[in-house]
């Protein structure tokens, strides 16, 4: 069967990436050094509709791997970072996976109040072994005020 693959070159510079895969790029390495780091931040989104207000409880990120893997998750609610306590930002570390090609679901514990959330996943290149994609990311919680509309009237 054939095997087809996505690749994105660097805006600023002359490195193709394989879309999907973290630590296989052959290229040069960053500042010095070759690790490299894949970030992906989810757009905002208010998934009961703008205006209204969620409690936002847990974050589900499903993700394929062939092996071992280490990331972090950072979230904003309302364009803030979420907090541990009172004062102190939250990154949560998830380190989990296996030797064979598999699917994962980690799940990240958070607490937040508001209209729309954005995640944020990184890893670094040497924090994961074999083939490492994010398939989906999930803000779970419950819907405290639904969204506010206005009904259109044709006169």
């Amino acid at each position: 069967m054939a095997e087809s693959s996505l690749y994105a070159g660097e805006r600023d510079g002359a490195r193709v990436f394989q879309i999907g895969r973290i630590g296989f790029d052959q290229g040069t390495s960053d500042l010095g050094t070759t690790v490299y780091t894949a970030t992906l931040r989810s757009e905002r989104v208010a998934p009961a509709g703008v205006g209204a207000l969620v409690n936002f409880r847990r974050i589900t990120i499903h993700l394929l791997s062939s092996g071992t893997y280490t990331f972090t998750v950072k979230v904003w609610v309302d364009d803030g970072r979420t907090l541990l306590g009172s004062d102190a930002t939250q990154t949560i570390v998830v380190t989990g996976g296996g030797g064979s090609l598999s699917e994962h679901t980690e799940e990240v514990e958070i607490e937040a109040v508001g209209s729309h959330i954005q995640v944020e996943v990184t890893a670094d290149s040497d924090d994961v072994n074999g083939i490492f994609l994010i398939e989906g990311i999930r803000a779970r919680g419950r819907v405290i005020r639904g969204t506010s509309g206005r009904s259109g009237v044709a006169t």
